[in-house]
């Protein structure tokens, strides 16, 4: 298992929710995509879940409805992946 480090994590996390919040959904979706590979990393399938979510939500906005429903579909368990480069 890669090692992850939860700092840098919980930092995407909170660069990704102001970004978010401040409508700057390309940069909140860098760092969702970010935290995905980590918790991805760290075989967190909860936060797998919540991180797709966001994402899912983020392209959603921002007019990427076929990418909106892969992260959406991820979100709601309806499939797994090896990692997020594929979506």
């Amino acid at each position: 298992m890669e090692r992850v480090n939860i700092v840098h994590l919980r930092m995407d996390h909170l660069r990704a929710a102001s970004a978010e919040r401040k409508g700057m959904y390309h940069v909140a979706v860098a760092r969702y995509l970010a935290c995905l590979e980590q918790v991805e990393a760290l075989g967190d399938h909860r936060a797998r879940r919540y991180f797709a979510g966001r994402l899912a939500h983020c392209y959603r906005t921002m007019g990427f409805e076929e990418k909106a429903r892969r992260y959406e579909a991820i979100a709601l368990g309806a499939y797994r992946t090896g990692g997020s480069g594929g979506l």
